[in-house]
C-alpha cells in the first residue's frame, strides 16, 4: 500500500498556492495554480523521499489527521491528501511463462533496455493507470478550488446545491407471489 501524506496548502492573496507536509520539515512547494501544486507537491514530496533514501534514513510514518489538525501550524491551512511513490527495491529475477510469438514481440520492442526493462516498464504503465483510477483529493480542481474558497470564506459550502451523479435507478420488481395466490 502507498503512503499517503497529509500536505497542508494555504492560499495568500496575491500570492501561489503554498504546500508544506508537517511530517517532513523541510518539505515544501508552492504552485500558481492547483494543477501547478498538485504537481509540485507530488513531485517535492517524492523527491524528499528519494532525499532521505539516499542517506539511508528511513521514511517517517505519516501522521493522522486528526493530530495535524490539532496542530498550531494547521490553522489556516486546508489539508489535501498527497500519495507518495512507492520507494524502489532492489531488482529479483524471477521466472515467466509468455506465449512464444509475444515474447519474439517483445524482444523486438525491447531495445537497448531489454526484455526485463520493457516488461517492467510495462508494468509500471499498467499500475500507474490502475492508480489513476483511484485519484486523490488534488484530481477534481474545481470542488478543491470551491473549497479553498469556502474555508477562505469566499463562500458558504452549506449552500452550494450537490449534483447528484445520475445513476439508473432500480425499477421495483412485481412479485404476484407476494399479493396473494398467484394463478397459473
Amino acid at each position: 500500500m502507498t503512503d499517503t501524506y497529509i500536505a497542508l496548502l494555504r492560499k495568500e492573496a496575491d500570492s501561489d498556492y503554498g504546500v508544506e507536509f508537517p511530517d517532513l520539515p523541510g518539505c515544501i512547494t508552492a504552485g500558481a495554480s492547483l494543477d501547478e501544486a498538485a504537481a509540485m507537491a507530488r513531485e517535492a514530496l517524492n523527491f524528499h523521499l528519494e532525499g532521505l533514501a539516499a542517506e539511508g534514513q528511513p521514511r517517517p510514518k505519516p501522521s493522522a489527521l486528526a493530530d495535524i489538525l490539532a496542530t498550531a501550524e494547521s490553522s489556516g491551512a486546508l489539508p489535501v491528501l498527497v500519495p507518495a511513490a512507492k520507494p524502489k527495491g532492489r531488482a529479483m529475477r524471477i521466472s515467466v511463462t509468455i506465449e512464444e510469438n509475444l515474447l519474439a514481440e517483445i524482444d523486438a520492442e525491447a531495445g537497448p533496455g531489454g526484455r526485463s526493462g520493457f516488461l517492467a516498464q510495462a508494468a509500471r504503465t499498467a499500475l500507474g493507470a490502475a492508480q489513476r483510477n483511484h485519484r486523490d483529493l488534488f484530481d477534481n480542481v474545481e470542488e478543491m478550488q470551491r473549497r479553498i474558497d469556502a474555508f477562505l470564506g469566499k463562500e458558504n459550502l452549506a449552500a452550494q446545491p450537490r449534483t447528484p451523479t445520475k445513476r439508473g435507478a432500480a425499477k421495483p420488481r412485481k412479485n404476484p407471489a407476494r399479493k396473494g395466490r398467484v394463478k397459473v
